[in-house]
């Protein structure tokens, strides 16, 4: 049988602190590089140009659709062949362009979806009140795409911490290399149930964590109605739905009957709007 697993974890507990904090620092890289290059993925995904969209669903339904290990004997061993410049870099470079390009692939979907998650109405409403198209998206839509976007990147962030596990059978130095390390010293099991808690305690505490970010950001609701006589209602309430106040205003060639529901920040920024066309008029 051996040492237990106790015994081992106090004997061995820096090497698996190194394998975690390696598996934490590959994991936020990859999603980090993922992010940038996921929303690139994304606009082209809603550029509208049928090419660039063809070319962006490729992309994804290839990285979505193949194993992450195959990806990384791929990107270990015919990138360098293809690109002669990585046989310079350290071998962790090509495993860690692997784990970034599977990441974009994921991150891209969520970027797109949580854009698409915005009613169409706001957008319309934004547009209605004399916003441009680049200022409805960056000002509108993408603030409350974000605080959508945001728990799912996190999850994201969880996933890609298991899926590093993959990264020491190319010997970089991340948690489940250490079982590899230990090996060597006669230790078949017990590293097993050590990776597997410090992995278990990992991905509980930042889902946890993630939950708990999910509800701080819970939005403040905001309605806006247009009557018949052109008169818009603007009422903000808390997660709650207490009332916060109310803004009306007047605006001749605003949308009728509209209600469309916005978080605070949108509030705020359309009551900025709503009363400097008061104060114009």
């Amino acid at each position: 049988m051996g040492p237990g697993i106790i015994e081992v974890f106090i004997e061995y507990w820096p090497m698996f602190l190194k394998g975690a904090l390696g598996t934490l620092r590959y994991a936020a890289i990859a999603v980090a590089g993922g992010s940038i290059l996921g929303a690139l993925i994304a606009i082209l995904r809603l550029s509208g140009n049928k090419i660039f969209d063809g070319i962006a669903t490729i992309y994804v339904d290839v990285l979505r659709g193949t194993p992450l290990l195959v990806q990384m004997y791929i990107a270990y061993f015919f990138l360098p062949l293809v690109f002669p410049a990585l046989n310079k870099v350290d071998k962790e470079v090509t495993v860690l362009i692997a784990l970034t390009l599977n990441s974009s692939a994921y991150v891209s979907e969520i970027i797109r979806g949580g854009i698409n998650s915005v009613d169409i109405g706001q957008t319309e409403a934004a547009r209605s009140l004399g916003l441009s198209a680049k200022n409805t998206m960056v000002k509108i839509i993408l603030p409350q795409a974000i605080k959508n976007i945001l728990p799912s990147l996190a999850n994201e962030y969880i996933s890609m911490i298991k899926e590093t596990s993959m990264a020491g059978t190319f010997m970089l130095y991340e948690l489940m290399y250490t079982r590899t390390l230990l090996a060597n010293k006669y230790l078949a099991w017990q590293p097993l149930f050590i990776i597997a808690g410090i992995y278990l305690v990992m991905t509980l505490v930042l889902t946890n964590l993630v939950k708990l970010f999910d509800v701080s950001v819970s939005s403040y609701g905001c309605a806006m109605i247009t009557d018949k006589l052109g008169v818009t209602t603007i009422s903000m309430h808390d997660p709650e739905n207490i009332p916060l106040g109310i803004v009306s205003y007047t605006i001749t060639d605003s949308p009728f009957n509209q209600r469309v529901n916005y978080d605070k920040t949108i509030c705020d920024l359309l009551t900025d709007i709503l009363v400097n066309k008061v104060c114009e008029n």
